[in-house]
């Protein structure tokens, strides 16, 4: 098996260096660390994308929206701001401001930064179909039919400049009709997390096309994402029942009954997901989950296949760490150590990724390797998510006779598991 992850290693080692950051990557780990309420891990990622280039507006825009999603409204105003004061016509940003307005019931001025996406981008179906909800919302009926009449006309424009092109972890945009205004748009607010608009959309497009399975699935999604989980439930219970079971519904009813810790029925939701002939090779949130419950209850040789398989469609530290930990448990140290080291090279400040480095040397009986672990375990202690893991650390210590490091002799001493000290381990 170590050959299988030295494949997949060895080829991604000229990737993402510092000098050429990928924020496709780096948004892709932040949404990753969001949905596993690591928010200080999101934070992190985000922070570094702005720092990569501080005069580009959509790290800004992008980090004013994680800050909305956690409800630091005036932190994500303020970051809508910088992104306008750098680009003027910055169509995402100003719209993300002007609903933040909206939800503050500060409609005047809602409706002053809605208007000006469009007289700046009137190509832009979005916004105008935004600005449309905002009216009936709002109830300024002159504006209701002239502004979805655009909607309709720019929708049928194929050279779109302005789109949410990440896909969403937790849900999908397989059931979203291309020509379908109130759903496309409802997929764009709810990609920013603005339910209540979107729950607008959905509404008149129910009135229009009753309960098709793109607006149960949808309105599933905003119930969802609204942390109404039973509702959300009601919803795909009924698509399964009219429309039959697909992987993207049965996804999303795991992640609601992984919310309302029905362990039991998320598991069996997310295995149903995994078996599907159709299902597309990137179900990441759900094979994340599904690793860590089966590294759970102990079952750690289907852990491992798991992880693998989420690290062959997305890559990230925490798969990687899933890798390495179920490897360490059946006592495959040498795939352990690579996978541990890969993590580590994809993200150098998670605390558990160096603890399990710590546990896996002094396993190995290398107690200078084990010393520069600890002492870098150290700085990031209080990130540290696994408190069994420091219990673990310690009391292999004490059987091993192990003294805690000396840390000023090591803080020049620290092997660089991201780099070198990996590369070296991956060669025949």
């Amino acid at each position: 098996m170590h050959l299988a992850i030295n494949q997949m290693v060895e080829c991604r080692f000229t990737q993402n260096t510092e000098k050429d950051l990928d924020l496709t990557l780096i948004y892709f780990y932040a949404e990753e660390a969001y949905e596993l309420k690591d928010m200080e891990t999101a934070r992190e990622y985000y922070t570094k994308a702005i720092a990569s280039n501080k005069t580009d507006p959509h790290p800004w825009t992008r980090y004013a929206i994680f800050l909305k999603k956690i409800g630091d409204i005036e932190r994500a105003k303020e970051c809508c701001l910088e992104a306008i004061s750098l680009k003027h016509q910055h169509a995402i940003a100003l719209l993300v401001y002007g609903m933040i307005l909206f939800e503050n019931k500060e409609y005047k001025e809602a409706e002053i930064f809605l208007r000006a996406v469009t007289y700046l981008q009137p190509r832009f179906f979005e916004a105008w179909a935004i600005l449309h909800l905002f009216f009936i919302r709002t109830e300024y009926y002159p504006g209701v039919d002239l502004t979805f009449r655009i909607a309709k006309k720019c929708i049928q424009d194929k050279s779109r400049t302005i789109t949410l092109d990440q896909e969403p972890l937790s849900w999908t945009m397989f059931h979203c009709p291309q020509d379908n205004v109130h759903i496309m748009v409802a997929t764009f607010l709810l990609k920013l997390h603005f339910c209540e608009f979107a729950g607008l959309a959905l509404a008149e497009e129910i009135s229009n096309s009753n309960r098709s399975i793109h607006v149960l699935y949808y309105m599933a999604v905003e119930h969802y994402l609204s942390g109404r989980y039973e509702n959300a439930l009601s919803h795909l219970e009924e698509i399964r029942y009219d429309y039959g079971m697909d992987y993207s519904v049965s996804s999303l009813m795991g992640h609601c009954y992984f919310k309302i810790k029905d362990t039991e029925k998320a598991i069996e939701c997310y295995e149903f997901a995994r078996m599907l002939f159709d299902r597309p090779d990137n179900l990441h949130l759900v094979e994340i989950r599904l690793g860590y419950h089966y590294y759970d209850i102990g079952d750690y040789n289907r852990a491992k296949r798991i992880f693998l398989s989420a690290c062959k469609s997305s890559p990230t530290c925490l798969t990687w760490l899933g890798v390495g930990i179920s490897c360490y448990e059946i006592k495959q140290f040498h795939e352990a150590e690579i996978s541990l080291s890969e993590a580590n090279r994809i993200n150098n400040h998670n605390s558990d990724v160096w603890g399990y480095l710590c546990l896996l040397n002094m396993t190995l009986g290398r107690y200078d390797e084990f010393a520069q672990c600890y002492a870098e375990m150290l700085k990031y202690q209080n990130n540290l998510k696994d408190r069994k893991l420091w219990l673990r650390i310690t009391n292999l210590m004490k059987a091993l006779d192990y003294a805690p490091p000396n840390l000023t002799q090591t803080d020049n001493l620290v092997e660089d598991y991201s780099a070198e000290g990996s590369e070296e381990q991956f060669e025949n």
